[in-house]
């Protein structure tokens, strides 16, 4: 299952050597380090997270994320 971790720089919960631990541990994992975030990267770098979270579904599921955006019209959105 593809699977993104998405590490704070400065986070002091999870550290360089757990993030490379569980990179070794599950084969598939992508990783984004987002360097002046802590460890809630949404709300310490929201665009940074939110850009790094895009980047892989679009990666992962390029039909889905351009289906999607590209059947919308007007005022139909989904959310």
């Amino acid at each position: 299952m593809p699977t993104l971790i998405v590490r704070g720089g400065i986070s002091d919960v999870v550290s360089e050597r757990v993030m490379a631990e569980f990179m070794d541990t599950v084969p598939q994992v992508r990783s984004v380090t987002v360097s002046g975030a802590g460890h809630m990267v949404a709300g310490d770098s929201n665009h940074a997270f939110t850009k790094a979270v895009m980047a892989f579904l679009e990666e992962v599921y390029p039909a889905a994320i351009s289906s999607d955006t590209s059947q919308q019209s007007g005022n139909d959105r989904n959310i």
